[in-house]
């Protein structure tokens, strides 16, 4: 398998783009769902001060009905005395007793509330037609229904969403420095023919100012500089390698074709190339210490004094 792959794009734009997805979601059915409860206040009536819509239905004794409209409940059908209290809009009663007219006449009925007060209330605020009327009011009856269960997946999905945000805030830095380097590998432009492996095999390679940068790096006391500096050491055991010859398409390609007996350090390659792999591939995940650092630049230095390059 490679082990040198061109690195993932960014994924916090796509993150972006599903969070402005649900929030477009989350407005349009807010929006439905105040139009739609809002047809019973806004139509509700006719010019006689009937239920208009939705249909009414028929209002009898012992028939369940709802309260299209925030109701006024009064302790008999004369209602110039003051209400006993208020039922809310959506609830649900039983008709008990009526009707009676008001002195103003209206037509008034006895409602037994699922939860009080219960009292006379007028007929223009009562539906009987309850499998429409909670059709349009499905949101609101929804939402009442379901509040605790969404409060708890609001907090789940919510600690899941900030998770998932934070992975993403996490990728550019390590896709961008992974994505200069594989530029850097990947891009270059020949200005000149590579030497045979025969003729470098009697030469030495020139020392490297880039070991000196290298080296200070893995002395900082910032973790980000050891693992900045064990990727460019990687970067140039890769180009001693191609400047010997050895072919492939990553660096663990090249030393697959190394003989053990043409590179005394081949295993420190080997096992410093790992450690570049893991924080490549695992990024913050994999932690890297001060002493696997040193240890790991340690491997480098044995692989880079075989060639003279330190």
């Amino acid at each position: 398998m490679a082990d040198d792959k061109k690195p993932a794009a960014d994924t916090k734009g796509a993150y972006e783009g599903d969070l402005a997805k649900l929030r477009t979601a989350f407005w349009a059915l807010l929006i439905a769902a105040v139009i739609l409860t809002g047809l019973t206040v806004r139509f509700g009536l006719n010019e006689r001060g009937e239920l208009n819509f939705p249909p009414q239905g028929t209002l009898a004794e012992d028939t369940r009905i709802a309260n299209v409209r925030d109701t006024r409940v009064y302790a008999d059908p004369e209602i110039s005395v003051q209400p006993i209290g208020i039922q809310d809009r959506r609830v649900f009663g039983t008709i008990t007793r009526g009707p009676k007219e008001s002195e103003s006449g209206a037509q008034m009925w006895f409602v037994e509330y699922d939860n009080a007060p219960s009292g006379w209330v007028r007929a223009s605020d009562l539906t009987a037609n309850l499998g429409v009327f909670v059709v349009i009011n499905i949101i609101p009856y929804a939402f009442n229904y379901v509040v605790g269960i969404a409060v708890v997946l609001i907090v789940v999905f919510g600690t899941l969403l900030l998770r998932v945000r934070h992975a993403a805030d996490n990728t550019p830095a390590v896709n961008q420095r992974e994505e200069e380097e594989w530029m850097r590998r990947h891009n270059r432009v020949a200005v000149e023919s590579e030497p045979t492996a025969a003729v470098l095999a009697g030469q030495s390679f020139k020392a490297d100012p880039r070991w000196e940068h290298v080296e200070r790096m893995t002395e900082s006391v910032n973790p980000s500089d050891w693992r900045q500096a064990i990727i460019e050491a990687d970067i140039l055991l890769e180009e001693i390698l191609t400047k010997i010859g050895y072919d492939g398409l990553t660096i663990g390609d090249k030393l697959k074709n190394v003989e053990p007996s043409d590179m005394a350090t081949l295993d420190d390659a080997w096992k410093a190339h790992r450690v570049r792999n893991r924080i490549a591939h695992d990024g913050v995940a994999y932690k890297v210490d001060h002493a696997l650092a040193k240890e790991t630049i340690g491997k480098y230095r044995k692989v880079f004094e075989e060639f003279n390059l330190v």
